[in-house]
């Protein structure tokens, strides 16, 4: 989801008031987590989740295979992915941090990461095609990044025709689109005195998460059964899953998909045709196939929507832009699931700018000794569920449905 160029100001200011993610100081050699430590993590953690989470039941035969090494934007180790098997089948990926500054486990899913469909790749190689002087220019092979918050990113050196890199581009594996990483800097500066101090406490916590998980030596990791310790869990079913049918049209989607639930549990004037439903909020939410939607048009639009079909007092949202996992527990304990706009989910480490946003339902959480996560419904595909790191973002505005 963009946000138009008239809030920028807004923005920033909301920013210095978020905990940032990831840390915008260079990550220093002794914080790295090598393949096997992770691959540890990931053992743990898919056992921990399968003894605890209906939907992962079948993990407790797993095995971990290591797949992609995805780095930042300053060639560093970001993340590792490895993929779950079960009976020689796939059944998920397990995403874990490559340095002990970010949550261990970052996402995990029974789906797959965008990077894992060939077409996904092969477009994004056709986007970053288009963007140069194919006459004088080429592309070599990209190098997969991963900006936290759900965001996977192609980046394609462009060489000359002596072969000589001179550029590169970056390419949105969400919708194959070439972003410029400076202009999102420079829209979007998040590296002030306080953005600083919270980000500290941040990757102080993260620290902690791995010393529960691993001490002090990063190669060594506890016995299963101190991770398998569950904190608590709980999503609401009958949340449907939506693709967008428009470019940057993520917001209206995740709100459709939680017009929707409500629109089976007593609130039956809703649109049952989700193409409908969504496109009536993109209009209520002035959403742009171009620029997306002002997160603060959000709830608006969803209580227009509401409004349009009998339930203006019944049926409202509203806003919350300082986001705790607490919220998110509250919410989801009571069977409310809710609009999560996600912002800047992609400061690389040792990087100032923040990157792109997103917005997606959330219908659960689950909580381990790795860490806090939110249970998303994403507006790509595949559409599946994915388990996301709390705080895997800059910052966040949520939209909490408010039934009577």
């Amino acid at each position: 989801m963009n946000l138009h160029k008239t809030v920028v100001v807004l923005l920033a200011l909301l920013l210095a008031a978020m905990a940032m993610v990831p840390m915008v100081s260079a990550v220093d050699d002794k914080n790295g987590v090598d393949q096997v430590t992770a691959q540890h993590v990931a053992e743990m953690h898919m056992q921990t989740v399968a003894k605890s989470s209906e939907m992962y039941k079948e993990w407790t035969t797993g095995t971990i295979q290591p797949s992609t090494v995805y780095y930042n934007l300053n060639d560093q180790k970001a993340a590792y992915l490895f993929n779950v098997y079960v009976d020689g089948q796939y059944s998920g990926y397990i995403l874990t941090s490559a340095t002990r500054d970010n949550y261990p486990v970052l996402e995990f899913s029974r789906g797959t990461v965008p990077d894992a469909d060939a077409e996904k790749l092969s477009l994004s190689r056709q986007a970053a095609l288009s963007s140069i002087d194919g006459k004088t220019q080429n592309i070599g092979s990209p190098k997969l990044l991963y900006l936290g918050g759900t965001f996977y990113i192609a980046q394609y050196p462009v060489t000359d025709a002596r072969g000589n890199t001179i550029s590169i581009k970056n390419v949105d594996l969400s919708d194959n689109s070439v972003i410029d990483l400076v202009e999102m800097e420079n829209k979007y500066p998040v590296n002030t005195d306080e953005q600083i101090a919270r980000d500290a406490a941040r990757v102080k916590s993260a620290n902690q998460k791995w010393e529960s998980l691993t001490g002090n030596a990063a190669s060594v990791a506890v016995p299963a059964a101190l991770a398998a310790t569950t904190y608590g869990s709980k999503s609401i079913p009958g949340v449907p899953l939506y693709s967008q049918p428009l470019n940057n049209y993520c917001a209206p989607t995740s709100a459709g998909m939680v017009l929707s639930y409500w629109d089976s549990h007593g609130y039956p004037g809703i649109p049952d045709n989700s193409y409908t439903l969504i496109t009536e909020l993109g209009t209520a939410m002035s959403t742009s196939t171009s620029t997306g939607t002002y997160i603060y048009n959000v709830d608006d639009g969803m209580n227009t929507v509401s409004s349009n079909h009998g339930y203006g007092s019944q049926l409202t949202f509203t806003e919350d832009s300082w986001v705790t996992f607490s919220d998110v527990t509250t919410e989801i304990n009571v069977n409310k699931p809710f609009v999560l706009n996600m912002i800047g989910g992609g400061t690389a480490y040792g990087r100032s700018q923040a990157y792109g946003q997103h917005t997606v339902a959330v219908i659960g959480y689950e909580s381990y000794l790795s860490g806090d996560y939110v249970v998303i419904q994403d507006t790509w595909t595949p559409l599946t569920a994915v388990s996301l790191a709390f705080d895997d973002w800059i910052g966040a505005v949520a939209d909490y449905s408010r039934p009577s």
